[in-house]
C-alpha cells in the first residue's frame, strides 16, 4: 500500500508552493520518498490494522528480539517452540515479556530465548496509523526528513544526473549528491531497526 510521511499541505508550505500545478508530481514523490525510508530504516512503518505474523531466529544467548513494524501496538500472542508447530502449549505468557513498543523489541524478564531457526512466532500489530494517505504521530525528525528529501527530488526532477545546473542568465547551481541526502540519513538513523 501507498502512504505519505507529510501531507501535501505541510509539503507545500515547507516548499513555499501556493499553486496547484505539482500536486501530482509532489504525491508521486512523497510515495517514492516513503518507501525509500522504508528500505533506509529496515522496517515498516504502516500500520496496516492487522496482525502481522513474523518469525525471529535467536542464538539461545540473547533475552531480546525485534519486531519489523513499530512502535507496536498490541502483541496477540507469542510462541516459542523448538519444533516449530506453535501449538498453544508453546505460547509465551504474557506476564513472561516486555514490550518496548517505540523501539520494537520484546524482551523476556528472566532468560534468554531458546536458540534455533524460526523458533520464536509473533503476532501483533505495529506501526504508525495511515490517515488521508499519512501516517500520523511520526517522529518530527522523520517528518523534517521526509520534508527535506522531497523538496531535494522535486529540484533535482529535470536534472538527475548532473553535478551543475546552468541557468539562462549565466547563473548556476552545483548540486553535490545524488539519491538521499546525509543530512536526511543523519536525522532518520536513530530511527533504523536493529537487526537479530
Amino acid at each position: 500500500m501507498s502512504f505519505k510521511l507529510v501531507s501535501d499541505a505541510d509539503l507545500k508550505t515547507y516548499m513555499d508552493i501556493s499553486e496547484t500545478t505539482w500536486d501530482t508530481m509532489l504525491g508521486d514523490i512523497s510515495e517514492q520518498v516513503a518507501q525509500e525510508f522504508e528500505g533506509f530504516l529496515h522496517r515498516k512503518l504502516e500500520n496496516t490494522g492487522s496482525d502481522v505474523v513474523e518469525y525471529r531466529s535467536p542464538t539461545g544467548t540473547e533475552s531480546i528480539v525485534w519486531v519489523s513494524r513499530y512502535p507496536i501496538v498490541s502483541i496477540t500472542t507469542i510462541h516459542e517452540d523448538l519444533q516449530r508447530s506453535y501449538s498453544s502449549d508453546s505460547v509465551v505468557d504474557s506476564s513472561d515479556y516486555f514490550s518496548h513498543d517505540d523501539e520494537g523489541l520484546i524482551e523476556l524478564e528472566s532468560r534468554c530465548w531458546y536458540g534455533g531457526n524460526r523458533v520464536v512466532k509473533i503476532t501483533y500489530k505495529g506501526g504508525y496509523t495511515k490517515t488521508s494517505e499519512v501516517l500520523v504521530g511520526l517522529p518530527d525528525a522523520i517528518t523534517l526528513a521526509a520534508k527535506m528529501q522531497i523538496a531535494h527530488n522535486f529540484n533535482r526532477r529535470q536534472s538527475p544526473g548532473a553535478s551543475t545546473v546552468n541557468f539562462g542568465g549565466g547563473g548556476s547551481q552545483s548540486y553535490t549528491e545524488l539519491g538521499m541526502l546525509q543530512t536526511v540519513k543523519d536525522k532518520l538513523q536513530p530511527y533504523q531497526r536493529r537487526r537479530t
